[in-house]
């Protein structure tokens, strides 16, 4: 890419996200690799070729990450990992650019209503996994334990604020304030106690029961709730 030495670019800002909803083990390499390529890969192009715009103006990059950088959300087996690169990438490039005066700055939202979290969406990917999985994968993971992870996705869209206006409101404060925090949170405001707390103070190996706890239950979740979404051809099963 040919920058024109007479231009000036205070900020970039990298949204681009997608997610491949399915369990770690269905996922396949190529989904994995897409993953990597929009959310990881993308936003790294973008920042180097603007870098030295950047520097020239002392001004910033702005990634939008993800909470489940910092613990994985449930059937995301590569949009947590991808985020998570992208967050240790912002620490890494910050180090990098103090000494150009050049401000790395991290959006973390939590659970808003965008595609990644828009239930038939993910319902089609996770029914074209399973459909794409081997017959033996099919016997252990059984139609209970997938229509609950089902479920749980729809609930989980079901809870995801559609106000996005938090996200937009701590991508303008990077982007203008004089100086800006490295990372900005923007969630309910309980949820991100929840989080913080769970984070800062429960002991690791309690953190992760807690989201054992929740895999535990999505066999659970169906049977509960009384809620069929059902990925299953019945004819190919007969």
């Amino acid at each position: 890419m040919h920058l024109k030495d007479d231009c000036e670019l205070f900020a970039v800002i990298n949204n681009a996200g997608i997610n491949d909803a399915c369990f770690a083990e269905w996922a396949l390499m190529e989904g994995a690799r897409r993953v990597f390529e929009v959310n990881f890969f993308g936003a790294l192009r973008v920042t180097k070729a603007f870098l030295p715009l950047l520097r020239k103006s002392k001004g910033r990059i702005i990634n939008v990450c993800s909470t489940a950088a910092l613990e994985p959300s449930l059937f995301a087996a590569f949009y947590s990992p991808s985020k998570a690169a992208l967050a240790n990438f912002d620490k890494l490039l910050r180090r990098d650019m103090y000494q150009f005066d050049v401000k790395v700055i991290s959006i973390l939202p939590n659970c808003f209503k965008t595609n990644c979290v828009d239930f038939e969406a993910m319902k089609r990917i996770l029914s074209k996994r399973y459909h794409d999985c081997p017959d033996e994968l099919k016997l252990v993971y059984d139609e209970n334990l997938v229509n609950g992870a089902l479920v749980t996705i729809k609930n989980t869209g079901l809870i995801a604020l559609p106000d996005l206006s938090k996200v937009t409101r701590a991508v303008n404060l990077a982007a203008t304030l004089l100086k800006p925090e490295h990372s900005y949170f923007p969630h309910r405001p309980v949820v991100r106690a929840a989080f913080w707390f769970g984070m800062e103070f429960l002991p690791l190996d309690l953190f992760e029961l807690l989201f054992k706890v929740n895999s535990m239950m999505m066999p659970l979740a169906r049977m509960i709730s009384g809620d069929k979404v059902e990925i299953w051809d019945k004819r190919k099963r007969e």
